[in-house]
């Protein structure tokens, strides 16, 4: 009973790593598009097409992270109530 306890914990905070892990690659992107705008900015050279692109292309990545940010917490919710129940079952027999 208690090694399937342990299973279960050790493959949920594999499924929870790796949630934590796509969500640091999509800040990642993130802040490098803001590198890029901070720089053609100080850069002096930038035109208002390139800082249109560049915000568009930022506004894009901000829309992937807040759609990914909303599909975890909804998962990490949906996931967490059969985690449970689950392992209380196998706590409990």
């Amino acid at each position: 009973m208690k090694l399937a306890y342990n299973i279960f914990y050790v493959l949920y905070l594999i499924v929870l790593l790796n949630l934590f892990y796509k969500q640091l690659q999509k800040m990642i992107i993130k802040q490098d598009v803001m590198d890029i705008m901070i720089q053609q900015l100080l850069s002096g050279n930038a035109s208002i097409d390139d800082l249109t692109r560049l915000n568009s292309v930022y506004a894009e990545k901000q829309e992937v992270v807040a759609q990914y940010a909303d599909e975890y917490n909804n998962g990490r919710l949906t996931l967490q109530q059969p985690l449970y129940a689950k392992v209380l079952n196998v706590h409990n027999a």
